[in-house]
């Protein structure tokens, strides 16, 4: 679970509101990722597809 500080404005997180998501992708790693046995492997799954999905998005905030 992420918790934000309560300090953190939440329209900080407005920008990432427009970012299109594709969800096959997501899903496919998704399902992969649960089942993985080895906590390191889908670890590393999880972040080769949030560089995956930054790389295809041209639409991600760069600020």
């Amino acid at each position: 679970m992420c918790k934000l500080p309560t300090e953190l404005p939440l329209d900080v997180l407005e920008p990432l509101t427009h970012v299109t998501v594709d969800l096959g992708l997501t899903l496919r790693i998704a399902l992969g990722t649960a089942r993985t046995q080895d906590p390191q492997v889908a670890t590393m799954d999880v972040i080769d597809m949030v560089v995956d999905q930054l790389i295809i998005n041209r639409s991600c905030p760069t600020r």
